[in-house]
Order: structure tokens, then C-alpha cells, then sequence
């Protein structure tokens, strides 16, 4: 599956129209050279592994592959191959003109940090942006999940 998104800073939580929030546990278990991470995570109900594909030569797009496992296994990877490198967050849903923003807040060592990601069905989709974005700052490796586990862990 390709997934296409962009990315932006958020200058202030939204006032209204937020609709829905789950909080996310992220472990990473690698991040290579050439872009691709994985990562095991826990969110409400559901535990997955998903393995990121490096992004593409315009940073919007790139190849994933989410599997299902059991909520132990989750937390025993979460434990035993993460070694702290693990994130903490909540998302909200805000949906705006037509699309679903996903809000992250992040918490723990990344506490005040907020990235929103609108997620598009071509590169070139147009979209309307909220007053409560701010910079872009997709294909930035050092706003990927990924780079900010690694700099939040042990």
C-alpha cells in the first residue's frame, strides 16, 4: 500500500472541530539509511507491526505494510526491542473542507510538540489548510516518528 501525506507544525490546537481522540504507543525498532523504519504500536484496542518503505523523490509518498498481533506481543516488542525508543501521543481528528486532519499532541519527552498530516489520494490534491497550521514540514526527517523516538530515547 502507498500512503501519500504531507506534513505541518501546529501553531495552536484547534477550537473546535476536533471529533474523536485515541492515544498511541509507538516503539522503533530500527531506522536504516535508506529510509525504512519499524515500528510496533499500541493504540485503544488494536497492537500492529508496520514496516515504512524510504520516501519518495518528493518526500509525499512511501510504501507501507501494516500486521496485526496480539496486544502481548505488541507490549513484548514495546519492551524487548525498543530499548526507549518509544513515543507517547494523542490524535485527534479534525475534519476540515473536506478532509480528515490527524492531530498529534505528544507527550513524555516531546511534550508540546503538535504535527498535524492530512493524508491525500494524489500528490497533486488540492486542499484547504486551517489557520491553526503552521510550517510544512514533509519529507523533514527529523519530524518523521521515527527520528523523534530515537532522539526521546535512553
Amino acid at each position: 500500500m502507498v500512503e501519500i501525506e504531507r506534513k505541518f507544525l501546529v501553531k495552536e490546537f484547534p477550537s473546535r472541530v476536533v471529533y474523536g481522540v485515541k492515544s498511541f504507543v509507538q516503539g522503533y525498532m530500527t531506522e536504516s539509511h535508506a529510509g525504512t523504519t519499524v515500528r510496533v504500536r499500541m493504540a485503544g484496542d488494536k497492537s500492529a507491526l508496520t514496516i515504512k518503505g524510504a520516501s519518495g523523490p518528493s518526500g509525499l509518498s512511501r510504501v507501507e505494510y501494516e500486521i496485526p498481533v496480539e496486544e502481548i506481543t505488541a507490549f513484548k516488542m514495546l519492551n524487548d526491542l525498543c530499548r526507549g525508543r518509544i513515543i507517547l501521543k494523542k490524535r485527534y481528528l479534525v475534519q476540515y473542507h473536506g478532509h480528515t486532519w490527524e492531530l498529534d499532541v505528544f507527550d513524555s519527552k516531546l511534550k508540546g510538540l503538535m504535527l498535524a498530516e492530512i493524508e491525500l489520494k494524489s500528490e497533486d490534491e488540492e486542499f484547504e489548510m486551517p489557520e491553526w497550521v503552521g510550517n510544512e514540514v514533509t519529507g523533514n526527517p527529523e519530524y518523521t516518528n521515527a527520528y523523534l523516538a530515537f532522539q526521546a530515547g535512553d
